[in-house]
């Protein structure tokens, strides 16, 4: 792959009657993603979503920052 590739090399959608099962549901796909020979986002991505303010809706322009510090 050359450095120019797209940096979206998949995507991952699923869906449960509510967002807690749903959130459960895309974390436990992610955590048996195999992607090898470039870097991903999934650690970042898991860390978001396991964190309280997402599970709990409470999504804003700073959650990033915010769950990441």
């Amino acid at each position: 792959m050359t450095p120019h590739y797209d940096p979206m090399l998949a995507k991952v959608i699923v869906h449960e009657p509510t967002r807690g099962a749903a959130i459960d549901k895309l974390c436990d796909a992610l955590e048996n993603f195999e992607v090898s020979g470039v870097k991903t986002n999934i650690s970042a991505l898991l860390q978001i979503l396991r964190s309280d303010p997402f599970r709990e809706g409470k999504v804003h322009t700073g959650l990033v920052a915010e769950v990441m510090k």
